[in-house]
């Protein structure tokens, strides 16, 4: 996980965190449980997160949820983790923009975003999140984003708000916005709901760093994490031969699912 941090269009800090979560099934009192080892890990706890297969809030239909949904926990949780030690460092009151949602999707990391959102208040510091994607449907059946494109103004502008969302475990104001003239794009923009009258500040103090050429209207300090945290495949091939090391007679049970994937790989390249 990255995160940077910018001071007007300067960047003046960046951190990178990178450990190793090895994920595995158990049977505990005839019910099938998720968990996760961590190795060289110093922002989350491995027993926040023993998840039941049956758990609702990864099952997939009725099928139960799969282990590697553990893995997109833990990273969403340890981005919630390093958004939270940004609050605790010396700075000014700022702003901490997210790469996704504020919905907390699983009981943990609600638990994470709570934590995140009662130390902005107290520290004075706005949580918000962008969304590259939406699939939100008018009551109509079409597309939120293509009907707002379709119907808005000509520069950048914001609606909302689309809906008053009720869930407990999805504390965000909703809306969308257009962050620069010149841009096609339209995204998803919550911000937290304790927060909310301060939605215009935020993406206007957004919208300053949308003018990056290579993405119009996309905030470049979301560029940079995305390109800093995306790991190349050089880079995985390096970071298997470490997990190996790391894992030693467990490393068999990771192989065996690798090469399960990888039937289906040299399948797709005899199309």
């Amino acid at each position: 996980v990255y995160a940077s941090t910018f001071a007007s269009v300067a960047r003046i800090s960046s951190q990178k965190k990178e450990f190793f979560a090895y994920l595995y099934a158990t049977e505990e009192n005839g019910t099938l449980i998720y968990k996760s080892v961590f190795f060289d890990c110093d922002l989350l706890d491995e027993a926040d997160f023993i998840i039941a297969a049956s758990d609702a809030s990864i099952k997939n239909g009725s099928t139960r949820g799969s282990l590697s949904s553990l893995g997109s926990i833990i990273r969403r949780c340890a981005e919630l983790a390093i958004a939270a030690k940004l609050i605790d460092a010396p700075k000014k009151e700022g702003m901490i923009v997210l790469d996704g949602s504020l919905q907390g999707l699983h009981t943990v990391e609600s638990k994470f975003l709570a934590a995140l959102y009662d130390k902005a208040i107290a520290s004075k510091t706005v949580i918000c999140a962008l969304s590259k994607t939406s699939q939100l449907l008018s009551s109509k059946g079409s597309s939120i984003v293509s009907h707002l494109n379709a119907h808005a103004p000509n520069g950048p502008w914001i609606c909302h708000p689309l809906c008053i969302l009720t869930d407990k475990n999805y504390r965000a104001y909703l809306s969308f916005v257009k962050l620069h003239p010149k841009s096609s794009y339209v995204f998803k923009f919550e911000i937290y709901g304790e927060q909310k009258g301060l939605l215009m500040q935020a993406t206007n103090a957004l919208a300053y760093y949308c003018s990056d050429p290579i993405f119009l209207g996309y905030p470049y300090g979301l560029i940079e994490a995305d390109q800093r945290a995306r790991i190349s495949n050089e880079e995985k091939g390096y970071l298997q031969l470490h997990a190996k090391l790391l894992l030693g007679k467990d490393w068999k049970h990771v192989e065996e699912e690798m090469h399960m994937h990888d039937a289906h790989d040299i399948l797709d390249s005899m199309r």
